[in-house]
């Protein structure tokens, strides 16, 4: 194997690749770069064993092959190497060790066995639909921080992803909280899906240059994003996620309305002394006159904020509620102005959405 390249485009491909990367898998292989030289591209491949990203460097100005040919290279060490190189490097192999040249500077690293790699199957099949980048983000975002953090319940690390009557849903629940953004899609056909994939794995699912449009694929068991020459993959978890929709369809009967920006504020100093995980709760108290947010721990001290009607508005019968503060903070920060918190009464569940976003936000009252 025998090839020269200039050291951006590499590097490029490389910072991409390494995301999918876990530098401490069990399965040594895993930790490395698997890389293919072909007579007209180079393709870099890195995975975790459910995420992977693969990146092609077609043939160009900037790359050279000489000698085809395959690597399995230590991810980081190889990362950092090409890091300290400029202009053009020549990189080639013999006797299972790399050589790279770069101007006077030579560099050495042992090679594993490439034929030890895992295949993984990049091949891109399923129902596919194309959907702005900025908005799967922002839905991503938006959702995967009320996704469980634990493994007693494994379909709760995953976030959902349907797709139905145009319409791509993102839903992420860890049983105490839930979050939906929804991304209107344009597409005449008639298909649809349904997928849950590990959160961790979503949160480097997108191409950090990505814009425009991407297409998503998605079958019964991968979901791929191709965008340029990356293609990145990712398994789901097999197994049907929780049915979630009928708690957007209660019976509320009250209702705040107020600027995001109020409630933000107003949490932040009721919650001045409570930074501790285990005190969490924060009291509200509503009707049409005021709403009072105050704080309570035995071993420091209690704070009392008062927001009057000039700064929100309210819809029913007074009512007193008990949350987590850290719940209700991440939220109200989806979204960017006015919002709206649904009630029914201190015991059932809170909705909280507004008419200038797609997104639902679901929290459950704490006992006191």
């Amino acid at each position: 194997m025998k090839f020269s390249i200039e050291k951006n485009k590499i590097l490029k491909s490389l910072e991409e690749v390494i995301r999918a990367i876990d530098p401490n898998n069990i399965y040594m292989h895993l930790r490395n770069f698997y890389i293919e030289i072909l007579d007209e591209e180079i393709i870099i491949k890195g995975s975790n064993g459910y995420f992977s990203i693969e990146n092609t460097i077609k043939n160009e100005s900037t790359l050279y092959v000489e000698k085809i040919g395959k690597l399995l290279v230590p991810s980081n060490l190889f990362l950092n190497i090409v890091k300290k190189c400029s202009g053009k490097i020549l990189l080639y192999s013999e006797n299972n060790i790399l050589y790279i040249e770069n101007n006077l500077d030579k560099y050495q690293i042992n090679l594993l066995d490439y034929k030890e790699y895992p295949v993984i199957d990049f091949s891109l099949y399923g129902n596919k639909i194309k959907v702005e980048v900025e908005k799967i983000k922002k839905a991503i975002n938006n959702v995967i921080f009320a996704s469980s953090q634990t493994k007693e319940d494994f379909i709760l690390t995953g976030i959902n992803i349907k797709y139905e009557d145009n319409k791509l849903m993102f839903t992420a629940t860890d049983s105490f909280r839930l979050a939906r953004e929804v991304i209107e899609v344009k597409d005449d056909r008639n298909i649809s899906f349904d997928v849950t994939v590990v959160n961790k794995n979503l949160k480097n699912f997108i191409p950090n240059d990505a814009v425009g449009e991407i297409e998503f694929y998605a079958n019964e068991h991968k979901i791929n994003v191709v965008y340029n020459n990356s293609n990145y993959q990712s398994k789901i978890i097999d197994a049907p996620y929780k049915n979630v929709s009928q708690l957007f369809k209660a019976n509320f009967s009250k209702k705040i309305t107020i600027d995001k920006t109020i409630l933000n504020n107003a949490i932040s100093k009721a919650t001045v002394m409570s930074n501790d995980v285990v005190h969490n709760k924060i009291f509200i108290f509503v009707n049409k006159e005021e709403m009072k947010l105050s704080t309570h721990t035995d071993s420091i001290g209690s704070t009392s904020v008062v927001l009057k009607n000039n700064e929100f508005q309210y819809e029913g019968e007074e009512i007193q509620i008990i949350l987590n503060y850290k719940f209700l903070k991440e939220a109200i920060n989806v979204f960017n102005d006015k919002i709206n918190i649904h009630l029914i009464d201190s015991k059932n569940l809170i909705l909280i959405d507004s008419e200038k976003s797609l997104n639902k936000q679901i929290i459950s009252p704490m006992v006191s």
